[in-house]
């Protein structure tokens, strides 16, 4: 590899780590604009209740930050009022329930924790239907008002065998009864797994005989597979089948659940995605997140990760970020957040032929964070080429992107640099 080459390809990772501290402030000031009542969270987790029943577990969690806090004696105080909302297909409520509540901190910290939260929890008994559940968060303070939706569909449940949503329990992991001291979960960025975990699973059989299959990690060379064989003395069941914890040690483990009864199977699937310090919060796949770094791995860094197995990739990709960590004596990784917060802003705005993060926006606002300015043209007619003009003053750098075919497929006007990887 010639001089030159190596200049060029440490002037990309160098750019990106200046336009990582410099875009610090806007990041900053983008997150201020959301509106924070949105951000509360609403989680349903179906249980088979009988032949034709089903029993819905509503969690509802508001982030401390998503409320607005008054200073009162020294504390702060936020109130609100909630509501929850079940309706069937036509629209019409068929279950409600309110609460009007506070939370008291007593520093101005707390009030803008990402972390804490509190959790308000409901259940609805439904039947083999259509339904929606809308949740509203009103802030006494702001009134502003947040909202969730969420629909779903057990109409086509109606035929055996049949299985619900499979979720997971991490404290109590043989209890049916859920609350304040046994939350499900769908295993999203888990921290503190703990020796062993439960798989709620639930659905509707005919009397006799069924099978269920769990296979851990899927279309992977650590695969695993599990086989429990039940007789059903009712039309419906609920089982908790536990595992050891060491057993899901990879980021994302993808577990497939099959029912099987006569010849008939039904399956789902499920991510238990494992919190690891020092791993960004929007990677969920390491091997995609290995393919989201081709702007930064060059020659033998890309092909270090070639034949290894999938944990000696998970090592390889925590080590390579581990190595740029600039505060290493913390538990983030900033500049790692930074880059993979910079493909998911892509994902989300950039998509045409692909995905975000490889489309030449994508590429050009990984690497450069986003712009100082845009400029957009206005064509007055069809002939005429729409294009967007995105400038850094502080890195005296200026991209245009035209759209060639009008579908908002914006590719750069000229070659960059560091675009051949």
């Amino acid at each position: 590899m010639d001089k030159r080459t190596i200049t060029s390809k440490l002037l990309i990772f160098l750019v990106f780590i200046f336009g990582y501290v410099s875009s610090q402030s806007m990041t900053r000031s983008r997150k201020n604009k959301i509106n924070n009542v949105d951000k509360f969270g609403l989680s349903i987790f179906p249980k088979a209740f009988s032949a034709d029943s089903i029993k819905i577990f509503t969690l509802l969690e508001i982030p401390l930050y998503s409320v607005q806090f008054i200073k009162k004696n020294k504390k702060f105080v936020a109130s609100y009022n909630l509501s929850l909302s079940l309706q069937d297909d036509a629209g019409k409520e068929v279950g409600s329930t309110v609460w009007s509540d506070s939370v008291i901190v007593d520093s101005y910290k707390e009030t803008k924790s990402i972390l804490k939260n509190k959790k308000y929890f409901y259940n609805f008994k439904i039947a083999k239907k259509k339904y929606k559940i809308v949740a509203e968060l009103l802030d006494n303070d702001t009134r502003k008002r947040g909202n969730r939706q969420f629909k779903f569909d057990y109409s086509n449940f109606k035929k055996s065998p049949n299985i619900l949503e499979p979720y997971f329990l991490f404290r109590e992991i043989s209890n049916w009864n859920f609350g304040k001291t046994n939350i499900p979960s769908y295993g999203k960025r888990v921290k503190n797994l703990g020796d062993s975990l439960g798989i709620c699973l639930s659905g509707f059989t005919k009397k006799g005989k069924y099978d269920i299959l769990v296979e851990i990690n899927y279309q992977n060379e650590e695969s695993t597979i599990d086989t429990i064989s039940e007789i059903s003395e009712s039309d419906f069941f609920q089982k908790i089948i536990t595992f050891e914890s060491r057993r899901f040690n990879l980021v994302n483990n993808k577990i497939r659940i099959k029912l099987i009864q006569g010849k008939r199977t039904k399956s789902k699937e499920i991510i238990l995605s494992i919190y690891k310090p020092g791993v960004s919060m929007f990677v969920y796949d390491i091997d995609l997140g290995i393919k989201q770094m081709r702007y930064l791995l060059k020659g033998d860094k890309r092909k270090m990760f070639k034949g290894r197995n999938k944990s000696e990739r998970e090592e390889l990709f925590y080590q390579f970020w581990k190595s740029k960590d600039p505060t290493p004596d913390t538990k983030e990784n900033e500049l790692m957040e930074e880059y993979f917060y910079r493909v998911a802003y892509s994902n989300e705005n950039f998509n045409s032929w692909g995905q975000g993060w490889e489309t030449d926006m994508g590429m050009i606002y990984i690497l450069f964070g986003p712009p100082d300015e845009v400029q957009r043209s206005n064509p007055t007619s069809s002939s005429q080429t729409t294009y967007q003009v995105w400038t850094y003053y502080n890195l005296n750098k200026q991209f245009m992107f035209k759209d060639l075919n009008g579908f908002g497929d914006y590719r750069l006007d000229s070659p960059f640099i560091g675009s051949n990887f």
